[in-house]
């Protein structure tokens, strides 16, 4: 890569950071008014948002070419990862990790109200028909979505995601796409409750989700 390609990548990867710091002040700073649990599970690599984070309206599709709405967060948990399908390694590398933490979840009774979504960045790639081929080679209950840009933007920004696509001007289908590694978990009132910082393993995840549930009592 050459002095010119550093700098850029350096740039958007210093935006998607500071996207993510201004979302985590605005949490602690604000956290402490909304209801639910008080404080934080001890022993958490995840950071905790107490009482929750309302996040934007937003109307994707999921790939069995059905909507997705906010009401399909009620009443379970969501663990919520952005990519792309055409990433060479981020994605595919944490959506093995949470298939690794998935059969932990259900040893413990965990897996029944709690739904795994893979939120595509690239809509003009990640047709719904794509992420039925990708997202399910994971693990069959995995669930991929996706978007047009003017419903992805609010939803992603809400949340302190931010994402940079790289389209060639030639026209070539080939390129890369910047976005945040973070998975975010969605509690059963559709709000952002904690986010897992990368690089993710089964084992943490497992871990710090249950952590998570325990401290809701269920």
């Amino acid at each position: 890569m050459n002095m010119q390609g550093k700098s850029s990548l350096s740039l958007v990867l210093g935006i998607l950071a500071l996207g993510l710091l201004a979302l985590l002040t605005g949490l602690w700073t604000g956290g402490a008014l909304r209801g639910g649990p008080s404080g934080s599970p001890a022993g958490l690599d995840a950071t905790y948002i107490p009482g929750g984070k309302p996040i934007a309206d937003f109307r994707l599709v999921d790939h069995h070419g059905k909507p997705y709405t906010p009401e399909r967060l009620r009443g379970q948990w969501t663990l919520i990862f952005f990519g792309y399908t055409y990433c060479p390694d981020i994605c595919p590398t944490t959506l093995l990790e949470l298939g690794g933490a998935w059969p932990q979840w259900q040893a413990e009774g965990l897996t029944e109200d709690t739904q795994v979504v893979f939120v595509s960045v690239d809509p003009a790639r990640d047709t719904p028909e794509r992420l039925a081929e990708y997202v399910p080679y994971f693990h069959p209950d995995f669930l991929g979505v996706t978007g047009p840009d003017a419903q992805l933007e609010p939803f992603t920004r809400s949340m302190g995601i931010l994402y940079v696509r790289h389209e060639p001007k030639t026209g070539n289908d080939a390129y890369l796409v910047d976005h945040s590694s973070a998975v975010l978990l969605i509690n059963p009132q559709g709000q952002l409750q904690a986010l897992f910082g990368g690089p993710h393993k089964a084992d943490t995840l497992a871990r710090d989700y249950r952590l998570i549930r325990e401290h809701h009592g269920h």
